[in-house]
Formats: C-alpha cells, sequence, structure tokens
C-alpha cells in the first residue's frame, strides 16, 4: 500500500498509512523502509526521512543495498548531499546504480553553462574511450548550446545527428528556444514535439509561454484551444514544505491557507525591503494578458514565494528550509528567494523540476543558470 501510494503521486498518502501501520503495531522492516523513503523524498519531507533512517540504524539493515540506495536517493532528494554520499560510502555491496562517469558529467557541464567542458567529454567519448554518442549525449549538448544562446548552432547539431531526434532531444531545443524567446526555432521544435507526444501538455504550454512573452495573444488562445480540443489542462504551480513532523500544500494564487494574510503581509514587507535593493518585478513572466499591477500580484502569489513566506512564519530564526516546487521555478521567484536568504539568514532549498536550489547568503548554487 506504501508503495502504491508514493508511486503514483500520493506521498503524503503513504506516509499516513505508515503511520497507521506503526500505531496498530506492525512493525517494519527491510521492505517496508525502501517503499516509504522515495514518498519523503518526492515531497521533501525530511523529518520523516530521517526517522525512518534512524529505524533503519536501530534495526541493523541499512546495510541492505536497497534500504541504502533508498536512503542515497531520500537525501539527494532532500538537498542533503553530503549526508546522500555518507549513505553511500556505507553500502558494503554496492550494485549496478552507479551514474555512468562521462554521461553523468557532461550532463553536470550542461548544467552549468560549461560549453568547453561539455563538447571535451562528448567528443572524449568516442575519441578517447572508443563510447559512440546516444541520443541522450546529444540532447545534452543541444540544451548545453540553447541555454548558452546558441540557438542555431543547437538546431544545426540536431540537423546532422546520424540519426531521426528523439523527443528528448526537441525537447531541449524547444526549453532553450522559451529561455530565449526565439519564436521561429521554438516553432519548429514543437511542431516536431506534436508530432511524437501528441498528448504532452509540456510542449503546448512551452510553445504558449513563448508567444506570450511576445504578446502574441492571438496565438496564445490558438495553442490554449488545441489543448483543450484534445483535454489537457495545466496543472496548478504547487509546493510542498514540512514543518513540524506535517507536510503544508501550498497552491499558486489559493487563499485557503489559515495564515494566508500572514504570509501575504510577510511577502509585502520582504517586498518593500527588496524594492529599496533595486529590484523590480519581473512582469514578463506573468503568462496572461493583463495590466501591470495585477502581473505583479500574480507573481506574489506563486506557491513557492507562498511557501518560503509560510516557512519564515513558522520556524525559529536561521532554521534551514526544504521546499518542492511541482513546475520550474521562475526568474522572479528565484531573485526573490536569493534576496530571502541573504535578507533572514536562511539556507533555502528548492527542488523544482529541472534541478535543485540552494540559497545561501543572496546566493544559489544553480550560478542563476538552470
Amino acid at each position: 500500500m506504501i508503495a502504491g501510494c508514493s508511486q503514483n503521486g500520493k506521498d503524503i498518502a503513504a506516509l499516513n498509512i505508515f503511520r497507521e501501520m506503526q500505531s496498530v503495531g506492525v512493525k517494519p522492516n527491510s521492505v517496508t523502509i525502501p517503499c516509504l523513503l522515495p514518498a519523503c523524498g518526492n515531497i521533501a519531507a525530511l523529518i520523516h526521512g530521517k526517522a525512518a533512517h534512524g529505524f533503519a540504524l536501530r534495526t541493523g539493515i541499512t546495510t541492505d543495498v536497497h534500504v541504502g540506495s533508498a536512503l542515497v536517493d531520500m537525501y539527494a532528494k532532500c538537498g542533503r548531499i553530503h549526508l546522500s554520499r555518507l549513505c553511500f560510502d556505507s553500502i558494503p555491496n554496492k550494485n549496478s546504480s552507479l551514474l555512468e562517469c562521462n554521461h553523468g558529467r557532461l550532463c553536470n557541464a550542461c548544467q552549468g553553462g560549461l560549453i568547453e567542458e561539455g563538447w571535451h567529454f562528448f567528443n572524449s567519448m568516442y575519441k578517447d574511450h572508443g563510447i559512440e554518442a546516444k541520443m541522450e549525449h546529444y540532447s545534452c549538448i543541444v540544451n548545453l548550446l540553447g541555454r548558452a544562446g546558441k540557438l542555431e548552432e543547437a538546431y544545426a547539431m540536431i540537423k546532422q545527428m546520424p540519426f531521426e531526434p528523439h523527443a528528448c532531444v526537441w525537447g531541449a531545443l524547444l526549453s532553450s528556444c522559451r529561455l530565449h524567446n526565439n519564436i521561429r526555432l521554438g516553432e519548429i521544435a514543437a511542431r516536431n514535439l506534436f508530432e511524437l507526444e501528441p498528448n504532452n501538455l509540456g510542449n503546448y504550454i512551452l510553445l504558449s509561454n513563448i508567444y506570450a512573452s511576445k504578446a502574441m495573444w492571438d496565438e496564445v488562445d490558438a495553442v490554449r484551444d488545441v489543448m483543450r480540443s484534445r483535454g489537457m489542462k495545466k496543472n496548478p504551480g504547487c509546493s510542498w514544505i514540512e514543518i513540524k513532523n506535517r507536510v503544508h500544500m501550498l497552491f499558486a494564487g489559493d487563499k485557503s491557507n489559515p495564515q494566508m494574510i500572514e504570509i501575504i503581509e510577510k511577502l509585502d514587507k520582504l517586498n518593500l525591503e527588496l524594492k529599496k535593493a533595486g529590484y523590480l518585478p519581473n512582469t514578463s513572466l506573468v503568462m496572461q494578458d493583463v495590466d501591470e499591477q495585477d502581473k505583479e500580484q500574480i507573481l506574489c502569489g506563486h506557491s513557492e514565494k507562498l511557501a518560503v513566506a509560510f516557512g519564515l512564519l513558522n520556524t525559529p530564526p536561521g532554521s534551514p528550509l526544504q521546499i518542492i516546487k511541482n513546475l520550474r521555478i521562475c526568474g522572479d521567484c528565484h531573485l526573490v528567494i536569493k534576496f530571502i536568504s541573504g535578507f533572514e539568514g536562511r539556507e533555502i532549498y528548492v527542488r523544482d523540476t529541472n534541478r535543485y536550489h540552494h540559497f545561501k547568503d543572496g546566493v544559489c548554487s544553480c550560478g542563476d543558470y538552470w
């Protein structure tokens, strides 16, 4: 039951079933813990994950490779990479879950925007190791070039590939076109993706956002009409934060949280401090045809901002905050959370659908490249 809930997006239900199991006196074992830990990692329920780790230590099952691997994954998903590494090092008999060295390094170079290093690893695969580049390696290079603004080079790379590009390659180009608001190449990438993945909602949203960034509202409406005709609906932004052994969900624009008045007041005070430091809300990130004041209100209601403010109100000064976001963090929220980490003296961990962000002293671990 715990595994079934975790694997189908019912992570809080998985934690509740585990609590019920303990309340009736059923003791967990080396099967239960690896089923529970993914749920903890999915919603960054670090306290629950640590409690499960403690149980595993007391019962001597941390040497089990399945328990150890689940601990490694849980701590990594919660942004505690050093704890993840400690668990990894403690596994006596490691299995084939180790990453491919070159593929991992190529992906890291891609995330960091290190073009020369990325090309070095890509070229060395065959030259130094005799490894033929696969689809995922080409995808990394397209992503690397595209995020650096070299969109034409990325497109040329796709056309020169020795096999037909899959959705991961066109998706890398489309994401980069969204980042740089390139309509021509974005449309090319989207057309290919619509053929390869006709029911992938994310591709339609990316193209719609490119049009919206240029105020092409008729084109935005046309894309949304296609989405509606296919029965697609964009999921609202949602963030999870664990406080006092309880996981809280906050939705973008949602007013149902009993502390919402305090949350908005806290964000308003932080915005005043931000504006004193020269901050201007990036309203170009709002994909709706409304006036500037409404766009600022929409930005203020993003779920990750609400979660951070909720965390500030309900945790001791100086304690870290751990947040999970179901979408990619927007540039405005990223800038605001950087400021908050320095102004409030907090370490803030945010895991979005793209990567981990560790905010500390006004700086993010991603180097503003994500």
